[in-house]
């Protein structure tokens, strides 16, 4: 643990408990906490009880010295008692191994990020365990998909705030929970009165973990381009959601001649 001394501080326990954690995993050891509160965090060793191994890590938040280590005594046990030691499999301490791969390549395989730290870090994690830390590092990148949808109905009135003409519409189920959206932008609304007399939709599932549909009708202008008209997430592809999707449509492009 050549990370954690006597005498180092840290600004906050929270801070301190994550350091220390780290620095035993990685020595490939493992500990126990002995207790955590307020102002003190201590590990132990996991066999204390059943041997003289006076392992301990102690960090304390005090008035005059703020958050510090204020013991450190190693390992006396056989390092047996450190095999395959839960901690080194633990999502946090994995997770800074495969962090620049997964930002690198986010469509990385969970049997790869094993292949990684079995050959990298000496370590074999099963596929749980790998798939838990993809999870992690893409929530971290891109945030949580599930708080997203709570921000649909904030989003949408900035959108339409934006541009009265902008056209967004939500629906949200009996159970408050988010089904599906719809957005048309104004520019687009515009132009679409410009385009020739041939609408075009399809669908598309999105590859993320709700598995959401993405709808989307697209026109052709004078120059044989393909615009844009207006776009949906909806949860499946099926009668009912074509529907809601093409009456938005209609409604957002009342002066066009909409062929679906």
């Amino acid at each position: 643990m050549a990370s954690i001394v006597i005498g180092q501080s840290f600004s906050s326990l929270v801070e301190a408990k994550v350091a220390i954690k780290l620095a035993i995993s990685e020595q490939h050891e493992s500990y126990v906490v002995d207790y955590s509160d307020k102002t003190r965090f201590r590990v132990i060793c996991p066999t204390r009880s059943q041997s003289t191994c006076s392992f301990q890590v102690r960090a304390t938040d005090s008035k005059k010295h703020g958050v510090t280590i204020t013991h450190k005594v190693p390992h006396t046990c056989s390092p047996a008692t450190h095999f395959k030691a839960r901690n080194i499999h633990s999502v946090e301490f994995l997770a800074p191994h495969h962090k620049a791969a997964v930002i690198d390549n986010p469509k990385i395989s969970v049997k790869q990020i094993q292949s990684n730290e079995r050959l990298q870090f000496n370590n074999t994690i099963n596929y749980q365990q790998a798939y838990r830390v993809k999870e992690l590092i893409l929530r971290e990148i891109w945030g949580d998909e599930s708080e997203c949808f709570a921000q649909f109905p904030d989003y949408i009135d900035r959108f339409k705030s934006a541009d009265p003409q902008n056209r967004a519409y939500l629906d949200i189920g009996s159970d408050n929970r988010f089904n599906a959206a719809f957005f048309a932008p104004a520019g687009l609304r515009h132009a679409g009165r410009h385009l020739r007399g041939f609408t075009a939709i399809d669908g598309t599932h999105t590859k993320s973990r709700y598995r959401m549909i993405l709808l989307i009708a697209c026109g052709i202008d004078a120059n044989s381009n393909v615009v844009p008209l207006a776009w949906a997430l909806v949860p499946i592809k099926d009668e009912i959601w074509w529907n809601w999707f093409l009456i938005y449509l209609k409604a957002s492009y009342p002066c066009k001649s909409i062929i679906y």
